[in-house]
């Protein structure tokens, strides 16, 4: 499972320590995984903004069943992006309303649909950091996993809307996705792939279209070495009518302690204008009982 809900659960952190684990790591039954990531960028605003957060997660697995679920610190300056259920971060400006676009007449949303940009909204009551929306989620593996084979993975996924809306740490509505996942590793190499459709509830003031979040990865474990290597690429469709979707690509290094416990440090660029223009994190899973 690549246990991107995504990203999930983010991007590329959790997507690069479960490739780790998938070269390296012995069947875990009952896992702790977590990471911090920042990103930064203009997205579709007149100013430059960021975003980080620290994700807290179990991931429990029993022969073709693995349930997971998580729940995010969020750090921001100000309101101005939301996290959906793909993880994320959607460039809505503030949910109290943006203002004028430019250029042209169109104002808001509208502005950036036609290429230009949107100034955010202003005075919006914010504190700074909150509990991000829970994501949960299901993968059932349609086929067993062997060497050099790949296996398919359904998966299912929910986002419960906890968050504070007003200070931009959530959509307030609930998120739903179905898709599948696949994998395969044969020479030290794995490939990770994943495509899940979301039902996305649209928040006040928004018009957030159903998208498809999708990832692909290709890790390599070194010879002789805990190290390994990751190169990844991420996005969804487009979220918004006459927007272009987020694309990000990324890459990571990893590391595979004695314990079993994985690190793994990653970075990515945006390669469109509603995704972050630079993103880092750092991730980590640590087992807490192994399958028997």
């Amino acid at each position: 499972m690549s246990n991107f809900t995504w990203c999930t659960r983010r991007v590329a952190v959790t997507v690069a320590v479960l490739i780790t684990a998938a070269v390296s790591a012995p069947a875990q039954s009952l896992a702790y995984v977590g990471g911090v990531q920042y990103a930064t960028g203009s997205f579709i605003f007149t100013q430059r903004t960021w975003s980080a957060y620290l994700s807290n997660g179990l991931s429990w697995s029993s022969g073709r069943l693995r349930v997971s679920a998580s729940i995010p610190l969020v750090l921001q300056p100000a309101g101005w992006l939301q996290y959906n259920g793909s993880g994320m971060m959607v460039p809505t400006g503030g949910l109290a309303g943006a203002t004028t676009g430019s250029p042209g007449n169109t104002s808001g949303m509208g502005g950036a649909m036609h290429g230009g940009t949107i100034t955010p909204a202003s005075g919006m009551p914010f504190s700074g950091v909150g509990l991000g929306d829970p994501v949960g989620r299901i993968d059932v593996a349609l086929s067993q996993t062997e060497a050099g084979r790949p296996s398919i993975s359904l998966v299912g996924a929910v986002k419960a809307p906890i968050a504070d809306v007003g200070s931009g740490f959530g959509t307030g509505k609930w998120d739903a996705g179905v898709g599948l996942s696949g994998a395969m590793s044969a020479n030290g190499i794995s490939v990770l792939a994943e495509a899940v459709y979301w039902k996305t509830g649209n928040p006040s003031g928004a018009s957030l279209r159903n998208a498809v979040a999708y990832a692909l990865s290709i890790g390599r474990a070194l010879p002789s070495s805990h190290w390994s290597l990751l190169g990844t690429v991420s996005g969804a469709t487009s979220l918004w009518t006459g927007l272009e979707g987020p694309v990000l690509a990324g890459v990571g290094v990893g590391y595979l302690l004695e314990s079993g416990s994985s690190v793994f440090v990653t970075a990515a660029a945006g390669l469109t204008r509603t995704a972050p223009a630079i993103s880092t994190g750092l991730g980590w899973r640590v087992p807490l009982s192994r399958a028997r």
